[in-house]
């Protein structure tokens, strides 16, 4: 250590030493009391020294001591610190917020509210992360061993950094949440407050509630009538949704028991054949166990497509790529629209193409095969037959994102039933249906295909959209009754006929929607979409062969 670092050292240790016991206010004001007086100047340093020792009374760490003594040693302690130690260590921010723009520093007190998009992001001077909802508010305010939180309305998940001095904690209303470095969330609603920990452990302490503990997976609530809702549901608004799930899995996971007799499930009898279509009839693809359907038809398939018997699974007209998804999907909704979208890479263009495989396959005990285990035996007769080796990624993509806009959304709870289908019903004058959100995310993803031009051309089955990815941020969990006035402009397709399977398969035209579907959303639902990366699931194909058939 250099000499004058050693006399600074002494200056400190011997100064502040008195002083240990103060609270983290008192300290403040005290250290922005002493630089306002002894900061470089026009004024010189026999004068700072004079300002200190008049206005001592106005610093409450001096003050208390009562000590002059005491309050020269302060002095001398922040005339070295003002001399030697940079200017931007003693005026840092606690925090910064990131946002499209770049980044600003946020002050102690000031309110920071987020934006009506995706949310924003506050990074704190100890590098905890905080992650703000759409419509959210919140303030920074020093504790007496810490930083605290204090969030007015909406929810944010945080990220804490290992404390290694003092607390980070998050106050609502009627709640305070106290962390040493964890990962959880908290929402502050008109009814009450919600606390969800995805890692590590939380201290929460209620009015009047003994303080009480969380680790992964828990949650508490502050009143009885708001609604317990799983920790995953929480995360979809969160632009992190696919790391925390991931997170919270791994640390809510529990050693699989082992079993004394793996058996391996697997069908009585199975044929693949390949099959040559010449008309655009339509495929079919399910299996049926004693508890319903995997992949129920909709309305119109089941008029037009024999009924699946109980303990079979069939396939047919359905290209590979498609029984892939639908068979290895990490969630049942990846393929119908939800938090994580999803995509099949890496079959060969020969195996989609005509003639396309028909698979039959039938269970040991018709009788009792559940839906789950008659898909384990499809997953493992595609192993088997087709040698097929698969694994998981989850790829950023161009997409949509879609949320509340500030002045909020327009609908209303649904008093009727679910539409059949599960999202909203197209005619040529609008859109509407009674249905929940990922039923309007599944039927945005196929709109916006269409008004992209995302056809894609399979032969003698016909053409089909290519859906464009939606993540889900509203937030909203319940059943809606929604209408939208929107009507489609007559266009016409350029050159015609059958295009590639990147764009304007069989001459269709890109969909032309009056008025534009973005504004129609925003004006008549008060939903935003706007573009943006979007989490979806990729089942990469590493090894696929062809069957022989029988």
């Amino acid at each position: 250590m250099k000499r004058d670092e050693k006399e600074i050292q002494k200056i400190l240790d011997h100064s502040l030493a008195a002083y240990r016991d103060l609270t983290m206010e008192e300290i403040g004001v005290t250290v922005d009391r002493v630089w306002e007086n002894v900061r470089p100047g026009t004024v010189s340093t026999a004068e700072r020294v004079q300002r200190l020792a008049d206005s001592r009374s106005a610093c409450p760490a001096i003050t208390r001591r009562g000590s002059l003594w005491w309050a020269v040693g302060t002095i001398a302690a922040a005339l070295a610190i003002a001399v030697l130690v940079p200017v931007k260590v003693l005026q840092r921010a606690p925090a910064e917020l990131e946002d499209i723009g770049g980044s600003r520093k946020i002050k102690f007190g000031e309110a920071v509210r987020s934006n009506g998009g995706p949310g924003e992001t506050l990074v704190l001077a100890d590098g905890s992360r905080v992650e703000m909802r759409s419509g959210s508010e919140l303030s920074l305010e020093r504790a007496d061993d810490g930083v605290r939180i204090r969030l007015r309305n909406g929810g944010i998940i945080v990220n804490a950094a290992k404390q290694r001095h003092g607390h980070l904690y998050v106050q609502t209303k009627d709640v305070t949440v106290s962390v040493m470095g964890t990962v959880f969330l908290v929402n502050a609603e008109e009814e009450g407050s919600r606390v969800s920990v995805i890692e590590g452990e939380v201290r929460v302490q209620q009015q009047g509630v003994t303080e009480k503990k969380l680790g992964p997976g828990e949650q508490v609530t502050t009143n009885p009538k708001m609604e317990s809702l799983p920790v995953k549901e929480e995360l979809t608004w969160s632009r992190q949704a696919v790391e925390h799930v991931a997170m919270l899995e791994q640390a809510t996971a529990l050693p699989a028991p082992v079993p004394k007799e793996a058996t391996r499930l697997e069908f009585a009898a199975a044929s693949i054949r390949r099959e040559n279509i010449d008309t655009h009839t339509a495929g079919a693809f399910n299996c049926k166990g004693i508890d319903g359907e995997l992949f129920p038809m909709s309305t119109y398939l089941q008029d037009i497509t024999p009924p699946t018997p109980q303990g079979r699974c069939i396939s047919e007209k359905i290209a590979l790529d498609t029984i892939i998804s639908r068979l290895f999907s990490s969630s049942p909704k990846a393929f119908t629209g939800g938090p994580i979208q999803q995509t099949v890479v890496g079959v060969p263009d020969a195996m989609l193409q005509p003639p396309y495989f028909q698979i039959h396959a039938t269970a040991e005990n018709p009788s009792r095969a559940t839906k789950a285990e008659l898909q384990q035996m499809f997953q493992n007769l595609l192993m088997d037959r087709f040698k097929l080796r698969i694994r998981r990624e989850i790829r950023q993509m161009d997409g949509y994102i879609l949320t509340v806009a500030k002045s909020g959304f327009k609908f209303k709870e649904a008093s009727g039933p679910e539409s059949i289908t599960g999202k909203l019903s197209q005619g040529p004058r609008g859109i509407k249906g009674n249905v929940r959100m990922e039923g309007v995310v599944t039927t945005l993803q196929g709109m916006l295909g269409r008004i992209a031009g995302q056809w894609i051309n399979r032969p003698n089955v016909g053409d089909f959209i290519r859906s464009v990815p939606v993540d889900d941020r509203t937030g909203l969990k319940g059943l809606y009754d929604i209408t939208i006035n929107i009507s489609t402009v007559e266009t016409t397709a350029a050159g015609g006929g059958a295009a590639g399977r990147n764009g304007g398969g069989a001459g269709y035209p890109p969909l032309v929607l009056d008025p534009p579907l973005p504004k129609a959303l925003e004006e008549q639902l008060g939903l935003l979409l706007t573009p943006g990366k979007v989490p979806v699931e990729h089942i990469v194909v590493e090894h696929i062969e062809m069957p022989s058939e029988n």
